[in-house]
Order: structure tokens, then sequence, then C-alpha cells
């Protein structure tokens, strides 16, 4: 966020550590409107902290007012807000992609693109029985998203594709979950 830190310890609060103010002891503070979560990241460009689990609610996605990442409570003045995602068990990670937000369930990919007011954001199934086995077994590389699923290694660049893969036998096969 700029200069700042924010980090999230897994089923934690979102901390913000600012460099300038020293090292010393803990020198992260807790974000205090902001909710529990599994896990976060930055929806850019509208610079709004989402949080996936919020609240303890496995498949809520909780998001901060545009540039302010203590604001988090919905109102006709800012952009802050939530969305619960229809399907799926829990919500396993997310990320920034490169056109949109990308939030994987047990179950699915999904798609979280800004709206604006009102709604602010719109959420969109991309694909199915693609979901995270973990909340960083993905990344963005050339602007293509890849991840590990359940069942096959995927990737997204537009479209929904599994990867081949030689030693998928040895991975997928010997995998203890």
């Amino acid at each position: 966020w700029g200069s700042l830190l924010l980090a999230n310890p897994t089923n934690g609060g979102i901390y913000v550590l600012d460099p300038s103010s020293g090292v010393t002891g803990n020198p992260a503070t807790l974000v205090a409107a902001a909710p529990t979560a599994n896990s976060m990241f930055i929806a850019m460009p509208e610079r709004q902290v989402v949080a996936l689990q919020a609240g303890g609610d496995p498949l809520l996605i909780k998001w901060s007012d545009i540039n302010d990442y203590t604001n988090w409570t919905p109102a006709v003045t800012n952009q802050a807000g939530s969305y619960r995602l229809p399907r799926g068990s829990q919500v396993v990670g997310g990320l920034q992609g490169p056109q949109m937000g990308l939030i994987w369930t047990d179950l699915d990919l999904w798609a979280m693109q800004y709206l604006n007011q009102p709604l602010i954001y719109g959420f969109t199934q991309i694909a199915s029985g693609c979901g995270l086995i973990s909340a960083r077994a993905m990344g963005v590389l050339g602007g293509v998203v890849y991840w590990m699923s359940h069942n096959n290694f995927f990737e997204y660049g537009g479209s929904v594709q599994p990867i081949p893969c030689t030693v998928w036998d040895k991975i997928f096969y010997n995998l203890n979950e």
C-alpha cells in the first residue's frame, strides 16, 4: 500500500506496518475496522483491500473503501462492501489478475470485476471443477494466471485450460491432502 505493508496471518486480522515509524518490538498494528480473513489481496486500480472468508464466513468476500484500508463499513458515500459467493464450500484464495480480481473456491474460479456504484463489484463464475488446492497455490507470469487444483494444473489467459504435465501421475497419485 505505497510505502506501507499490509499483512494478514491466516484466519487473523489485517495489519499495517509503516517502516518510517521505526522497527521496535511489534511494529505492525491491527486495522481495527477490518474483518478477520483467511487471506487478502489488493484490488487494482481501485486500491481496495479484499478480505476472503471474511469474519469467519467461508464464502464471504469483503472489501474496503477505495484508497482507505481502514473503512470497511458500506455507505452511500463510499465503495466498501461485501458479497457471498453462491457456490462452493469455502473461498480458498484470490489475487489481482491482469484484468480483474480472481477468486478460487474449493470448486470454481470466479472473476471479481469493478462496476462502480451502486454494486461496486460483479462476480462471475469463470469455470468449475478447477478449484484451488491451497491459499497460495497460484501465480501470474506474463499476463497468464497459473494454479494447482485438486486434480490438475490450470492456466487462465482468457479461458481456463488444463496444463499438460509429464509428471501428473507422480504428483496427483501421491498427493496427501
